[in-house]
């Protein structure tokens, strides 16, 4: 990397509790410059640092001036050294020097009238020093005006050959002049970054020297793409994909989302760099909420759910129905339902369908032998939840299916996609009120828990349960016949619906948390999961609406408390 050396006139503004230096009767060991100007300044041969260390001097390996407020403090590094000093005890003290907090300076180095320069300066050597006013003036003073002359250098690129030549001068209006370089005898032609600023000096010889930016010759006739116009098109490319997350699993944040990409958007093509700042103050935070979001298989700090519109449900009358070939005395009654829901794009459903009494009964009767048969025959809890959930479903498969057709229909007419069609599944169990279910009476359950725990405050609000069901869980006939489930029922049954729709879903329970979710197993690609035989299925909670596929309350969400009851992958 290039070079050019100059030397001007200083005047300084520091700290005069932190110098370096003694002048007169002061004592100077650190500066902390607030503010420093340059005067005067000329253009110099190349100059060795330590040559130039002579007298009473100040150094600093690189200086970089406060650009915006964002930015308004450094650590000075400096190697940490201990110092050891032996007295007749021993070790008397140890001095160990560490890194320093610095705040950076308004840097002001004129040019001109109307032009200065603001950029790193390297290799600064400030000497012969002389106060502003006299030393006595500063003793009880916070800050002392300090003079002398500068050395230092700023960093260029190598020069290339140039079409056109503009200096861009920076005068606080940010204008651009043409500069006549037809007399390049005089003039000393330097190509500089873009960002840096104009600055036109006279050297020693009388000659100009000016610092300039060139635009290359490039040879071709293809157009570029400048990395401001790629960095919009990226960063409204990830700000879609955040906008999109914060509708999904932030909803309620969602305007703030949208008024920080509009601010974003609207500072790439300002010059204001503090309103840049913040913009991107904002990026990065949303940003990185998305990625730990993401990449988190333990985060609590999603909110899980997103307000939808209410839908309803219409349970009418049974209806006496004669069986083709029955007798006049075996008559069955059906009882119509009508649910209407939305999934959480507004999407509406409606579901009518009819079950049987006579049906209902029957599935009743084969639960209540399951559940002896698996309660003699399971080791543990889980292996009974495995085998009774399995029987269930596998008693009901037939009995579901007008249902099931129903629904594939409407993911047909609507043209939904498989994570589609789970949702409106997992939507339309979310819309049942819940009910608790569980075996044995009230008061026996009620006994057999713990005070605090949820099955004794349901009680005490005198909320609607179903007692006395075999291991406190309904099969899918069941829970669609009487509308009736709570956590297990509900997931076993949106576990039935998504096998027979050829979805990879699965039954999670938890003896830890004492609750049941449903699984699904397709690219969701947010919230939590576990990985099931080579596929991850994501929870999702049914007792409640509003939560989204990968969803789950948070203090449900260590993997390590689920167990899985049953699954399909459906390969």
């Amino acid at each position: 990397m290039n070079y050019k050396y100059y030397k001007g006139d200083f005047t300084g503004l520091s700290n005069s509790k932190d110098l370096i230096i003694t002048i007169g009767k002061h004592n100077f060991y650190d500066f902390n410059w607030s503010y420093f100007q340059v005067k005067n300044i000329k253009a110099i041969e190349a100059y060795d640092v330590e040559e130039e260390k002579v007298g009473d001097f100040y150094y600093s390996k690189k200086i970089v001036p406060k650009k915006s407020w964002m930015r308004p403090y450094f650590w000075k590094t400096q190697k940490p050294e201990l110092i050891f000093k032996k007295g007749s005890f021993g070790i008397e003290y140890i001095n160990i020097s560490f890194p320093k907090l610095k705040k950076r300076p308004d840097v002001f180095i004129s040019v001109n009238e109307d032009n200065y320069f603001n950029d790193n300066l390297h290799d600064v050597i400030i000497r012969d020093f002389k106060l502003e006013d006299s030393p006595n003036t500063y003793i009880k003073k916070e800050f002392i005006d300090l003079k002398g002359i500068i050395y230092f250098k700023i960093e260029i690129p190598e020069v290339a050959k140039s079409v056109e030549n503009v200096v861009e001068s920076n005068t606080g209006m940010n204008r651009s002049e043409k500069v006549d370089l037809t007399n390049e005898a005089n003039v000393n032609t330097i190509q500089t970054s873009d960002n840096l600023d104009s600055l036109v000096t006279v050297s020693d010889n009388g000659t100009q020297d000016q610092i300039i930016t060139t635009q290359p010759n490039s040879g071709n006739t293809f157009p570029k793409i400048s990395a401001k116009s790629l960095g919009i098109v990226l960063g409204t490319l990830l700000w879609i994909i955040i906008l999109a997350f914060f509708w999904v699993f932030f909803h309620k944040y969602y305007i703030f989302a949208v008024l920080a990409f509009v601010g974003w958007f609207i500072s790439r093509f300002l010059s204001n760099r503090n309103f840049k700042a913040i913009c991107n103050v904002f990026f990065a935070g949303a940003f990185l909420i998305f990625i730990a979001s993401i990449f988190s298989n333990k985060a609590t700090f999603v909110n899980p759910t997103i307000p939808k519109k209410d839908g309803t449900i219409k349970i009418n009358p049974p209806k006496p129905v004669k069986r083709e070939g029955a007798s006049a005395d075996d008559i069955d009654y059906e009882v119509s339902k009508d649910i209407n829901w939305f999934d959480f794009i507004n999407n509406k459903y409606e579901l009518k369908y009819n079950t049987s009494v006579q049906s209902f009964f029957n599935s009743q009767k084969q639960h209540n032998e399951a559940d002896i048969f698996f309660r003699k025959t399971s080791n543990n809890s889980i292996s009974y939840f495995n085998k009774l959930f399995s029987k269930l479903e596998l008693l009901d498969e037939t009995k579901i299916d007008s249902i099931v057709r129903l629904i594939s229909k409407k993911a047909e007419l609507k043209k939904l996609n498989q994570l589609q069609t789970a949702e409106m599944v997992t939507t339309l169990i979310q819309e049942i009120p819940y009910v608790l279910v569980h075996q044995n009476t009230c008061q026996q359950i009620i006994n057999s828990s713990p005070g605090d725990s949820f099955i004794v405050k349901y009680h005490e609000e005198h909320k609607p349960c179903m007692p006395n069901v075999p291991g406190g869980v309904q099969s899918p006939y069941e829970f669609l016949h009487n509308l009736k489930g709570d956590c297990d029922t509900r997931s076993l049954l949106g576990f039935a619906i998504l096998k027979k729709l050829n979805i990879a879903a699965s039954v999670w329970v938890s003896e830890a948390y004492g609750h049941s979710v449903l699984g699904i197993g397709l690219p969701i690609g947010n919230g939590v999961f576990k990985n099931i035989n080579g596929l991850n299925h994501y929870p999702v909670e049914l007792t409640a609406k509003g939560f989204r596929l990968g969803m789950i309350a948070p203090q449900h969400r260590d993997m390590s408390n689920w167990d899985i009851a049953l699954y399909s992958n459906n390969y």
